[in-house]
């Protein structure tokens, strides 16, 4: 069992799994941040179940637009003042 966070910059969970999770396999860029080292070719085959997905708040003024990124960054450049 693994606790730790991490942001997918694309929104797509593979970018996560595919570089914690797998067997490391450097030609198909697998298990990159695969920091325990584990390697089991059954456990690369089975789904991974996150046990909690982190939501983030944020206290802004209601003048203000804040842009919503699958990433989980702030764009402080992408913020807008409402009309």
């Amino acid at each position: 069992m693994l606790t730790y966070g991490r942001a997918c910059t694309t929104g797509d969970a593979s970018e996560f799994l595919d570089s914690s999770v797998h067997t490391r396999d450097a030609e198909q860029g697998l298990g990159i941040e695969n920091y325990s080292g584990t390697s089991d070719p059954e456990t690369d085959a089975l789904p991974i179940l996150p046990l909690t997905v982190r939501s983030e708040f944020i206290g802004v003024s209601a003048r203000v637009d804040v842009p919503v990124r699958y990433d989980g960054w702030l764009w402080v450049a992408g913020f807008r003042w409402r009309r």
